[in-house]
């Protein structure tokens, strides 16, 4: 019985070995052919479509960088004409209306781009920010008097508050969700290096003026990279130009039918811009914005980076000059956000928020309490202390909401809704780093970083009870989350 049993199997086993020489011999169906060949295809389109995306927003970031080197220039230059020799002196009032003019004009940037984004486009937008602040760094290189350095701040910082929330509307629209996780916080990695780069030339002992000349050739360059990238699919379709928006996608290497990824418009609503902006389901994202956005720019992270070098030259003085100093922060604060772009799309937006504001309540109140009990800490201690701030800081607080300025609002009113927070957050931004000097003198150094300290503590509570989740999500996920 068990050799008629073996022999069976042993005959099953050699019908089955020639059935498949027979199929072998007969080649591949035509239907096996094709899917093959699609899916082969597919593999190909989208490994290309990955490569256009990246390509798309790092070529798109640079100007992120030039607005890196606009908001780190008066750490460098401050310290140069404020020197008892300098050919032109600048007095302390003079000089905190130079490091804060800039985020004046950014204000007004800011007004201005969420009707060009929607009028224009987001490409053209971005291009349009390069004439502004090319003009504004040439008339910083050549000013021989202090209104003419006011003329220059003013141009650059117009030009830099127009890139911010278009780069973020730009990136949301032209990446998958996945993409998006780690290309959406590449403008505040890019943004970094455009500090670092200008610390580096402040350390390498260059003239404040020459520093300007150098700069003037990143909006250059970036207005011709401009001109042969895509428009956005989004724009192009919500305002009907649909061959143009079949273009852009095909740039992209992905098919017209892959439109819907991108794309969190319903096409049913009809609505305009501003009754989306006014409308009760725009109000909460809009809210939840302008909150964070407060605490990023009251914990103090302005101010110590328009006054990295003065800070530290405060300190006692040890193996780091100031200005090597501010380039240590620079290189901290790279490598952190480099990390930062990894962990976002890992474990999320809110948990990499809270660790943030917890990082730098602890190192602003450490660094306030150590001057309250030494009226001139080391400069080691200023520099751990600070690096410790603004490591944290980047990791989340800085790079999050904006991030989340291309998610979170609805796609009917983001270009105008990104304009105006972004308008507010500059307002921010020039309160605070024009009344930090004065903040320092009727306060003190120590009981300002507790502030800012205390600030952060507050903040964090906020992002952990109100700050909503958008990892991994689509626009359109995201929009209806708040409809509910």
């Amino acid at each position: 019985m068990d050799q008629d049993q073996f022999s069976l199997q042993e005959t099953k086993l050699v019908v089955e070995e020639k059935n498949a020489l027979l199929l072998q011999s007969a080649g591949p169906t035509p239907q096996i052919i094709s899917i093959k060949q699609q899916l082969e295809q597919d593999g190909k389109n989208k490994l290309g479509s990955v490569a256009k995306e990246v390509l798309t927003v790092l070529l798109a970031d640079l100007s992120s960088f030039g607005n890196g080197l606009i908001l780190g220039y008066s750490a460098i230059a401050l310290p140069q004409l404020q020197h008892p020799d300098s050919w032109l002196p600048v007095d302390e009032d003079e000089a905190s209306w130079i490091a804060s003019l800039s985020a004046l004009s950014s204000a007004l940037g800011c007004i201005l781009v969420g009707f060009l984004m929607d009028q224009f486009g987001r490409k053209r937008t971005l291009q349009m920010q390069c004439v502004p602040t090319f003009i504004g760094w040439i008339l910083i290189a050549l000013s021989s008097n202090v209104l003419t350095l006011y003329a220059g701040r003013l141009l650059t910082g117009l030009g830099g508050g127009m890139v911010d929330c278009t780069i973020q509307v730009y990136i949301s629209e032209i990446t998958t969700p996945i993409l998006r996780n780690y290309l959406a916080s590449t403008p505040s990695l890019v943004f970094s290096m455009g500090m670092l780069v200008v610390y580096v030339m402040g350390a390498s002992h260059l003239q404040w003026n020459v520093v300007a000349a150098t700069c003037a050739s990143v909006p250059l360059l970036h207005f011709l990279v401009m001109h042969f990238l895509p428009e956005s699919p989004v724009w192009l379709r919500a305002k009907g130009k649909h061959t143009l928006a079949d273009q852009a996608m095909r740039w992209l290497n992905k098919r017209s039918d892959d439109s819907n990824c991108f794309r969190a418009q319903d096409t049913t609503d009809t609505t305009s811009a501003w009754e989306s902006l006014v409308s009760k389901h725009s109000r909460r994202p809009l809210l939840v914005m302008l909150v964070f956005f407060f605490f990023q720019q009251f914990c103090g992270m302005n101010a110590v980076i328009f006054y990295a070098v003065q800070i530290f030259q405060s300190a006692d003085s040890g193996v780091l000059s100031s200005n090597q100093s501010a380039v240590v922060i620079g290189v901290a604060r790279l490598i952190v956000i480099c990390l930062s772009c990894v962990i976002l799309s890992k474990i999320g937006r809110r948990p990499v928020s809270i660790i943030s504001g917890v990082g730098m309540s602890v190192s602003m109140i450490t660094l306030g309490t150590i001057m309250q009990l030494q009226e001139t800490p080391s400069l080691a201690v200023s520099l751990t202390c600070m690096t410790g701030f603004i490591a944290f800081n980047t990791f989340g607080f800085l790079v999050i909401p904006w991030v989340m300025l291309g998610e979170l609002l609805p796609e009917k009113c983001r270009g105008l809704a990104s304009g105006l927070i972004t308008c507010i957050v500059y307002i921010f931004i020039f309160t605070v780093v024009k009344s930090y000097p004065y903040m320092l003198a009727l306060l003190g150094e120590s009981l300002v970083f507790l502030i800012f300290g205390t600030i952060s503590i507050i903040g964090t509570t906020f992002v952990y009870f109100f700050l909503p989740e958008t990892k991994g999500k689509t626009l359109l996920e995201i929009e209806h989350s708040f409809r509910k």
